[in-house]
């Protein structure tokens, strides 16, 4: 035990006095970004920048990179001076900045600086040096310290930023000089205050009064130059100054004194640091810079100031001007040093500490390559051996002393091997120099059984406790057992496979395992005998170390990576660097009490974790001597710590606080942004205009033209330990599918051509190895659209686009109109063709129809037989009319019709054409009329075809004006021609042809005077289409032009003719040698004239001329809009039917209501009420749904077929229709209807007791009566009911009906109930209501609706009309 403690004792004592951090320190000068080397302030704020305040401006230094604002003239938003002597953040995150200027505010969101008017009258602001700022409370307010050199200490209240005098004037009166050197709160919330010229005071701001003590009472005088203050645990205060050196204020005795040593009384402080640094070098020590002296350690106990190397500083820094000093967040050192620049002594991040050797501290310079170690288990001390430098003994206290061939036995330097054995004995392997021994009397002394081992090249030592042996190898001559009692050489191996030994090692079962450039061995000194493992592949290899683990497994170090070795069953598992190593050479193994492994490798350290197979690897900047290590240089404390040697010196460490100092990640910020190669920063004076919304390190957008999309941006972490440790990963979230990895170096990226649109770059930092735990920021970048590319180019391409679209749409549509109009004009001539063709053929046998029917007409004296043979002559006048006007159709459009013309009085023309029309007008009560102009002139046309022009526009204004309307005719005066018609023509007659009526539909005028067009189909009244074009086309032959237009009260056509003669050639004016001018005023009408107009137009009977109705005939309505046709079948049936006729439906409804007829007959086509509409009312009716109706239509297709079968028609024909046939099918119609309704009628009783049906023989409709009248009451008995009650489908129930009694079921209940409804109403058994709910109906509205439609009137009409009727024979009608 006591061994032990010697041993901890010893360690610890290496650990406090030789041990340092080994983690490189970094220095920045003006060369490395540093804007000046002459430092005046360094602080880290509450976000981890660093601020550097130097002579050329103000530094912010993230770790990597300074961004430095300088003062611009330019700049109202600059920083005020370049001359920067300090800054702060105060707890309200405001920035403060003291500048040879004056005080400022910074802003970091924008970058922007603002001054702080002190509203000191006596001051310039310019000349207001600010050389401190402190944050305090102040009489319990939050205030803001400014010290300044020359007007003493501003107060300043960071919510306001306005001065506040009254505070400050007690202290500054009290102020020895105005010009102040360093402020200092204590922890009592004291202010100290020391002017530049020497003297201190004291202020206690909380009563806001300065202190009236006498602290200097040791001293000469209170006229120390204060640099720098400290305050330790114990209260007391550290007082740096340039003339006393460091004083001491002690809180007891409320003075201050000098320190005891000369040291510490002699030295020019400038700045003090106490933090866990210096408890490396004792518990009570604190950090010194010295003007000219360095960085050095002040001993509180001893009070002491003493020199510190440090080995990661990589150069010499005795002399340097140490001005201030801080420590970071994360327990780094912060060195100002005046004109030489920033040191940063980097905190221990993963608890590797650096044992120093050889003659300087400072990285980089020559150290010691250690080769060798062992402890002393007897005295406590360690031996560490070097290769050239010698050997070193580091005893309890830390102190070492080196042995080498120049002040002891050693011959050689190179130092391989070395064992202690059991007596304390050390022994040593010297690389050319043979085995040597050490003990504390003789000292060195050579082996003097060296000649047996056979080569001065020893190399490795192991020694066996057990058995005293110890194993000696070498370069050549194998492996030497050595007796270190007896101090002699009991046997060798020094066979061609053992002659190389690369590495020895000891189980504990005291086997040797042998290390050779072939492959590993062992060696069973009991029983002499060796075993090779060469035979595995892993294996068959230079081995250079061993590690027994405490499951037992051998792990082997090779140069070709690590191999575990199985020595249950053999087998071996490698692993190399696929597998996570940091090189496949490893040097040396040691296990932690952990578990793990601690691999020495010549790239690294690398801890192994046997039960995950997983590596993770540390290098020199993590704190190690080197990345280089050394074979056989390793050691394991019992306390668990491990050292591993390597080129610089000793590595140490414990296992289980390797990884516990690494702090988080530290934030992340953007630092940079280039565009197009140029560095761009935010600017307030841009405004909106900026392509950053903020300074790159606070901005949350980028907004960048669409033509500048090419930029860079950096990204850093404020880590100021390790930062080579920092990992990256980025991703442009809208253009990168996944994150990229980068390494601590690269921390810039790029995109180019990036397209338009929204973008977030997004980063992340986290430390090498540990991914998953990470600093993240991201910045949203908009690419601006190009303005072809914007919404309002958009919009526009939609516009176009829609009109692109609009226009192919037209265009198409035009094509298929084209294409239409094509096939429709090539159909219409083949029909004109064709027409034309027949017209040829009809013209011979219609004169001789029309001639032989002329001469009876004129020879028959029966006035009935005349008007018969007048009417078919009139009807061949129009065939004859048409047949022409299609030949004269072919002739315009061939060219052949060549027109003659003759000057004409076409006033007197007219009037004579209008004679034609005059019967008709009477016939219709229709007023027509002309009115010429007062003079209108002669004109010059073709009289036969000018009389085609107005016949053909009267006749479609008679066909379209109704009974009792009105037709004019006017004609002007000789008008001017303003581009009407052709330029020929100087002035033109305009005839104006209006009647009221029907109008036309605006889109349909124009086409009017197409061949063939016909404005409705449907129309009754609707011509061929011929005779309008052919009228247009004789227009434009006399050069002039007609055109339709609608009027208030109908349309007009308005025929223009020109006037003269000088637009027509010498041919049209040529007379043809058969023409008779019949219409120049010189010349009367002749008869020939009146023989060619022949009256043959309908004149109607004379309405007093009533036709006889017999009783004993049939009834038949007639309903035809055509005169003619009406009068014709009239006259034709009225022989065998009493006839009443009516013009259209609507005048015949009302008829058939009252006299109930037979039969009815009637046009499908007709105005008002076609004949489609009339039969459905008439079969929707119950008092005339059993009248047969017959439809006669000129129309073949199949609509109007179907609209008939729609309707209920009974019988329909096609125009024209034979006589005899449709007797026929009236006759037949009135006896079916007379069969089915003695069928089914003939028994009611009519005593009215009850509506009762006929015990017909069809059982079918018995039992469905009898159904219905079993559900009379209920209101929810539907078709579906009563198909399910008699035992059949719907379909079938409803065609059944259809053949035995023409009803649908539906109608069938409904007219039932109806009729029981009648019944019960005339014979006042109940009153409305209740009749409505007796015969199944759920509402009275609905009841009384249903009966009006059924019976025409409501049920209380019904009741009034028929409640006292004893006409039996209209009451059997009623109940049918």
């Amino acid at each position: 035990m006591k061994q032990i403690k010697l041993i901890l004792t010893a360690l610890l004592m290496i650990f406090w006095a030789g041990e340092t951090s080994a983690q490189m320190a970094r220095l920045y000068t003006s060369g490395s970004g540093l804007p000046n080397s002459q430092i005046y302030d360094i602080y880290q704020d509450s976000r981890g920048f660093i601020w550097i305040s130097t002579e050329n401006g103000l530094a912010r230094f993230d770790g990597m990179d300074f961004n430095t604002f300088n003062f611009d003239r330019n700049n109202p938003n600059s920083i005020a001076s370049d001359f920067v002597l300090a800054v702060i953040e105060d707890s309200f995150g405001t920035y403060w900045v003291g500048t040879s200027a004056g005080l400022q505010t910074f802003d970091p969101e924008y970058g922007s600086f603002t001054k702080i008017d002190l509203e000191d009258p006596d001051v310039p602001s310019s000349d207001l040096h600010i050389s401190r700022i402190m944050e305090a409370k102040v009489k319990g307010k939050d205030m803001i310290i400014a010290a300044s050199s020359g007007y003493g200490i501003y107060l300043i209240d960071p919510h306001t930023r306005k001065a506040v005098h009254d505070l400050a004037a007690s202290l500054n009166s009290a102020i020895p000089s105005p010009f102040i050197k360093n402020i200092f709160k204590d922890s009592k919330n004291r202010l100290w205050t020391a002017a530049e010229d020497g003297g201190v005071i004291i202020m206690d701001m909380d009563r806001g009064e300065v202190l009236d003590t006498d602290i200097w009472k040791d001293l000469p005088g209170n006229d120390a130059v204060v640099t720098s203050f400290v305050q330790n645990e114990d209260e007391s205060i550290l007082i740096g100054t340039s003339n006393y050196g460091i004083l001491i204020y002690d809180e007891q005795s409320n003075a201050v004194r000098r320190a005891r040593d000369a040291s510490a009384r002699n030295c020019k402080v400038e700045s003090l640091l106490k933090n866990s640094f210096t408890d490396k070098y004792g518990p009570e020590t604190v950090l010194a810079g010295i003007e000219n002296g360095g960085l050095q350690i002040y001993n509180l106990e001893n009070e002491k100031v003493t020199d510190i190397r440090i080995p990661g500083v990589a150069f010499d820094m005795s002399t340097w001007k140490v001005h201030c000093l801080t420590e970071d967040n994360q327990g780094n050192i912060w060195v100002g040093a005046y004109q030489t620049g920033i040191m940063v002594i980097p905190e221990s991040m993963y608890g590797f500490d650096f044992i120093q050797l050889g003659e300087s501290g400072y990285l980089g310079t020559a150290g010691a390559c250690v080769t060798s170690m062992a402890a002393d288990k007897i005295n406590g001390c360690l031996w560490v051996g070097t290769d050239g430098k010698g050997l070193y003994r580091i005893d309890s206290k830390g102190e070492k002393t080196l042995y080498s061939s120049a002040n002891s036995g050693l011959s050689n330097n190179s130092i391989m091997g070395l064992a202690i054995d059991r007596r304390g004995t050390l022994w040593v392997a010297t690389y050319l120099g043979g085995l040597y021994t050490w003990t504390e009397k003789a000292g060195f002394r050579q082996f003097r059984d060296q000649a047996s081992i056979g080569t001065n090249k020893t190399s490795f030592l192991v020694y066996s406790e057990r058995d005293d042996i110890l194993y000696t190898g070498t370069h050549g001559s194998g492996l030497a057992l050595v007796s270190a009692g007896e101090e002699k050489v009991i046997n060798t191996l020094t066979d061609d496979y053992h002659k190389w030994i690369s590495s020895l090692y000891l189980d504990k079962d005291g086997k040797v395992w042998l290390g050779t450039y072939n492959g590993p061995a062992t060696y069973d000194r009991k029983s002499g005998k060796t075993k090779r493992y060469d035979d595995h592949e892993s294996l068959s290899t230079r081995v250079y170390s061993f590690c027994e683990s405490v499951d037992g497994s051998m792990w082997i170090g090779t140069g070709e990576g690590l191999v575990c070795l199985d020595r249950q069953n053999g087998k071996t598992t490698a692993y190399t660097e696929k597998d996570g190593l940091p090189s496949n050479v490893i040097k040396d193994i040691q296990e932690g009490n952990d578990g793990n492994l601690w691999i020495a490798t010549l790239n690294g350290l690398s801890r192994f974790n046997p039960a995950t197979t997983t590596f993770k690897n540390y290098y020199q900047h993590d704190g190690l001597q080197e990345n280089e290590f050394n074979s056989k240089a390793s050691y394991k404390a019992l306390d668990g710590k491990l050292y591993f040697g390597g080129i610089k010196g000793l590595t140490a460490f414990y296992p289980h606080i390797v990884d516990q100092r690494a702090h988080p990640v530290p934030p992340l910020y953007f630092s940079d942004l280039s565009v197009m190669n140029m560095p761009v920063s935010y600017d307030p004076e841009l405004g909106d205009d900026n392509i950053l919304d903020k300074h790159i390190t606070e901005a949350s957008q980028i907004t960048l033209p669409y033509r500048s999309n090419i930029f860079s941006i950096k990204f850093t972490v404020l880590e100021y330990t390790n930062p080579r440790k920092i990992m990256y990963a980025y991703m442009m979230d809208g253009f990168d599918n996944d994150w990229n990895y980068t390494e601590h170096d690269t921390r810039v990226v790029s995109y180019t051509n990036l397209p338009a649109g929204r973008y977030t770059m997004k980063v992340k930092a986290f430390f090498e190895g540990a991914p998953d735990v990470f600093s993240y920021r991201e910045i949203g970048i908009k690419i601006k659209s190009p303005w072809y590319g914007s919404v309002w180019a958009y919009l526009l391409y939609t516009l176009l686009a829609g009109l692109i679209l609009y226009s192919f749409i037209q265009w198409k549509r035009q094509q298929e109109n084209q294409r239409k109009e094509k096939e429709e004009s090539e159909i219409k001539e083949m029909k004109l063709k064709m027409f034309t063709n027949l017209s040829h053929e009809i013209r011979t046998p219609l004169t001789l129809v029309m001639n032989p029917l002329k001469k009876m007409r004129e020879a028959e004296s029966d006035p009935k037989q005349k008007e018969l043979y007048n009417l078919m002559y009139r009807n061949s006048l129009r065939i004859l009319r048409i047949v022409n006007q299609l030949m004269d159709m072919r002739k315009v459009d061939s060219g052949q019709m060549q027109l003659h013309f003759l000057e004409t009085d076409v006033v007197y023309f007219i009037k004579d054409i209008m004679k034609s029309f005059d019967n008709l007008a009477v016939s219709r009560n229709i007023s027509f009329s002309i009115n010429p102009a007062d003079d209108v002139t002669n004109l010059w046309i073709d009289q036969g075809n000018f009389d085609k022009i107005i016949f053909n526009i009267l006749s479609n204004a008679f066909k379209y004006t109704p009974e009792n309307g009105s037709i004019s005719i006017s004609i002007s005066n000789a008008k001017k021609n303003d581009g009407i018609l052709s330029s020929h023509a100087k002035e033109y007659v305009e005839f104006v042809i209006e009647n009221t009526g029907s109008r036309v539909d605006e889109q349909h005028l124009g086409k009017l005077f197409d061949r063939f067009f016909q404005t409705d189909v449907h129309d009754a009244k609707v011509g061929s289409g011929v005779g309008l074009h052919l009228t247009k086309m004789l227009a434009e032959l006399h050069h002039g032009d007609v055109r339709a237009y609608n009027t208030d009260e109908g349309m007009a056509f308005a025929l223009r003719i020109p006037v003269g003669n000088s637009h027509l050639s010498e041919e049209e004016m040529t007379k043809p040698t058969n023409h008779k001018d019949l219409y120049t005023k010189d010349l009367s009408p002749t008869e020939e004239h009146f023989d060619s107009h022949e009256d043959v137009t309908y004149a109607p009977p004379v309405k007093d001329e009533k036709p006889k109705v017999t009783k004993t005939k049939r009834t038949v309505v007639l309903v035809d809009d055509d005169d003619e046709m009406r009068e014709y079948l009239k006259l034709e049936l009225q022989s065998l039917y009493n006839i009443e006729v009516c013009a259209n439906g609507k005048e015949a409804w009302p008829k058939i209501t009252t006299t109930v007829p037979d039969a009815i007959v009637t046009d499908l086509k007709m105005d008002f009420m076609d004949g489609a509409e009339l039969c459905d009312k008439v079969k929707k009716n119950p008092g005339t749904n059993h009248i047969p109706v017959i439809i006669l239509t000129s129309s073949s297709d199949e609509n109007s077929h179907q609209r008939c079968i729609d309707c209920g028609a009974d019988r329909f024909f096609t125009k024209p229709i034979s006589l005899e046939i449709l007797k026929s099918a009236i006759a037949n119609a009135i006896a079916t209807r007379d069969t089915i309704r003695n069928k089914y009628n003939k028994e009611i009783d009519y005593k009215y007791n009850e509506i009762q049906m006929p015990d017909s023989s069809n059982k079918l409709v018995s039992k469905v009566i009898e159904t219905i009248r079993a559900n009379m009451e209920n209101s929810d008995f539907s078709v579906e009911d009563l198909s399910r009650e008699v035992g059949m489908s719907r379909v079938h129930l409803n065609r059944k009906l259809k053949e035995t009694m023409n009803v649908s079921p539906s109608n069938l209940i409904r007219s039932i109930r109806l009729k029981q409804a009648a019944y019960l109403l005339i014979n006042n058994k109940v009153n409305i209501s209740e009749v409505a709910y007796k015969v199944g109906f759920s509402t009275h509205s609905y009841f009384s609706n249903s009966f009006h439609d059924f019976f025409g009137m409501t049920p209380k009409e019904f009741v009034a009309k028929y409640m006292d009727c004893k006409d039996e024979e209209t009451l059997k009608r009623i109940f049918e």
